[in-house]
């Protein structure tokens, strides 16, 4: 896999993304990974956010706002206290 170059800009590293076909969100869980601290995690977020929006795109924007709620939904100690407990299916034998 090629090194990305710091020297590159958002707007470039994002026409490389795109250009690929990444989907916008995989990288939310990606630049995850890579920061520090919530606050970094953040502030890459948004800086990718407001790349996307000088670019014009939108519909790009939107996808990856959703695949932030996605994650910090998931992230959430109580994501599944809604969720009923289940019960593994049993076969009865019949006769």
């Amino acid at each position: 896999m090629p090194v990305i170059a710091p020297s590159r800009s958002p707007p470039e590293l994002l026409r490389m993304v795109m250009a690929r076909d990444i989907r916008l969100s995989s990288l939310v869980p990606a630049c995850g990974s890579v920061a520090d601290n919530e606050q970094e995690h953040d502030e890459t977020v948004r800086l990718i956010s407001r790349t996307l929006a000088a670019m014009g795109y939108p519909k790009l924007v939107h996808e990856l706002g959703q695949a932030v709620e996605q994650v910090d939904v998931m992230q959430s100690p109580d994501h599944l206290k809604d969720v009923p407990i289940v019960r593994p299916v049993v076969r009865l034998k019949v006769g």
